[in-house]
Parts: structure tokens; C-alpha cells; sequence
């Protein structure tokens, strides 16, 4: 009788992680799609990542950018960032960046702002996830 139970119970567990996975799957490649930077290399874009594993009887749903240049993104810099403050030289007097081909030299710059595409999908997502949890529980 316990067997029965935990044999159950495991796969509803394996239920609830496909659910999950697939709805990360879904919520990276809108986070991808709707992402409205422009990519120079497309590493950015490319490593957003959604993924769902087994947690404590049910699942844990990771969407993640996979680059530190995709929190910037998701968070914003400078003035519209965390800090708050404009991004200034730390080991230099003036920054020195590059814009069309042309060198710019600054003493500092505001930053940009914040583009949340992953909280974005997660949020236009969420209801189908709740959806398809539901008709896997009621056992659609």
C-alpha cells in the first residue's frame, strides 16, 4: 500500500516536472523572441535558458540568462539601474567605447534602462502554466 503511494506520488512529481519544462521552454524562447535589444553577436539573445527539475515533490521552473550581459539588460545600468548613479571610469579619467565605427570619450554615461524580457515572459506565460497544471491534477 506505502509503495503504491510513493510510486504515485512520484509520478505525479514526474508530471509536474514536464509540465514545468515545457512551460520554461516556452517562456525562454518568448523571452528570446521578444527581446528588443540588437544583437552584435546574438551570445546574449542565444543564452537565455528555461529549464524545470524535481524539487521537494513537486518542481522548481528556472528561466536564466546565461550572461552577465542579459542581467544588465533585464536589471538596467546606471541611472536606471540598481545603483542608481551614472557609470563612471574606475581605472581611468574617461571611458572609451566605440559608436557606428567612431571612438567616444566620456567622462561618464546614464546607462540603459531596464528591459525585463524575462520577467516579461514568465508573467504572459504563467496562466497557460496554470492551466496545463491544472488538467494534469484533474487528470484531463
Amino acid at each position: 500500500m506505502l509503495q503504491h503511494i510513493i510510486e504515485d506520488l512520484k509520478r505525479r512529481q514526474a508530471g509536474i516536472v514536464g509540465v514545468a519544462d515545457a512551460s520554461a521552454q516556452k517562456m525562454a524562447n518568448e523571452a528570446k523572441r521578444k527581446a528588443s535589444w540588437t544583437d552584435r553577436t546574438g551570445n546574449t539573445r542565444n543564452a537565455i535558458h528555461g529549464r524545470a527539475a524535481p524539487y521537494q515533490g513537486g518542481a522548481m521552473l528556472v528561466l536564466a540568462h546565461g550572461s552577465k550581459v542579459g542581467m544588465y539588460h533585464e536589471e538596467g545600468t546606471g541611472i536606471y539601474g540598481p545603483k542608481g548613479k551614472p557609470i563612471t571610469p574606475v581605472n581611468a579619467k574617461v571611458l572609451h567605447f566605440k559608436v557606428d565605427g567612431q571612438s567616444v570619450f566620456t567622462k561618464s554615461v546614464k546607462g540603459i534602462p531596464k528591459n525585463p524580457v524575462l520577467k516579461n515572459a514568465a508573467m504572459s506565460q504563467l496562466p497557460e502554466l496554470l492551466k496545463a497544471l491544472e488538467v494534469h491534477f484533474s487528470g484531463r
